[in-house]
């Protein structure tokens, strides 16, 4: 690989961002683009001081997403977390909305417990069947099935967050 740009924090996301890659299908053959990318884009903002990592937030997918929420260009979540990779593929194309949204659906999900607990079920699940929709996941597993996640979701778009500290 060579790298033409002369940022070097740049690259080191990028190379972030790919490794995440490498260790998530290390795990899970069967995780949907958005939440492997989501999951990717997350990692790629990290940065580690000494024992604490800090996970910051992308300011330019929120606008992104608050963008598309507001237009109506964005899709339910329903029909985003259950997109195939033609449809994803769609999704990318001009500001890559895809991206977008699987990064804040996982930033969301990773700033409560309860969204920490779907995520493990989202990984586990989709890794013992490929086929079973993440809807289906999310009902089982997320109070309120889908519509209280889309709900939840938008809200937090819209209002203050936090970054992540681990």
């Amino acid at each position: 690989m060579v790298w033409k740009n002369r940022n070097v924090k740049n690259m080191l996301n990028v190379i972030t961002h790919e490794a995440f890659h490498t260790i998530l299908w290390t795990n899970y053959k069967h995780i949907p683009n958005w939440l492997n990318e989501g999951f990717a884009e997350y990692f790629e903002l990290i940065n580690v001081f000494g024992t604490t990592a800090v996970i910051e937030i992308s300011r330019g997918w929120v606008r992104t997403v608050k963008s598309a929420i507001r237009d109506d260009s964005a899709p339910s979540l329903k029909q985003f977390i259950n997109t195939d990779w033609k449809e994803w593929s769609k999704l990318n194309k001009g500001d890559s909305l895809g991206y977008g949204i699987g990064w804040s659906l996982v930033y969301f999900l990773m700033s409560s417990e309860d969204g920490r607990k779907l995520i493990v079920a989202l990984f586990e699940e989709r890794n013992k069947d490929p086929e079973i929709k993440m809807s289906d996941i999310v009902k089982k597993h997320y109070r309120g099935g889908v519509t209280e996640l889309q709900i939840g979701w938008e809200n937090w778009v819209f209002n203050k967050k936090t970054t992540h500290r681990y």
